[in-house]
């Protein structure tokens, strides 16, 4: 569910909270319906309510970002360790130096690959 939708539906009186959303889309759910609470009760301004809006969703989007790099890191590793081993076990059956030259250029080629992950935050 897109962020206009969730704020769509979280300035609605008696609305429940959708099934299905990720954690990131509930906490920004729960936020923006408190702020439109607090500014209902003049409790504060519009203003107020904006900025703390930006924030809010700007916060959300930077920790799906977060969430999104770690996991590209952990598939990233489970892929360089998967092909270690094939390699590995290659070397182990028949040591010869085609077998170790290959296992050197799968780890140097994957950790190369780190450069290419970059946090977007």
């Amino acid at each position: 569910m897109g962020i206009k939708e969730i704020e769509r539906l979280a300035k609605q009186r008696n609305v429940i909270m959708p099934d299905a959303l990720t954690i990131h889309e509930q906490i920004l759910f729960q936020g923006l319906r408190y702020l439109h609470a607090q500014h209902g009760m003049k409790v504060i301004s519009k203003e107020q309510a904006l900025k703390e809006k930006m924030k809010l969703i700007s916060e959300c989007k930077r920790s799906v970002a977060k969430e999104t790099f770690r996991l590209k890191q952990a598939f990233h590793t489970v892929a360089m360790w998967k092909e270690v081993e094939l390699i590995l076990s290659a070397y182990q059956k028949e040591p010869t130096i085609e077998n170790a030259d290959k296992l050197v250029v799968a780890i140097n080629g994957q950790v190369r690959g780190w450069n290419e992950l970059k946090e977007e935050v």
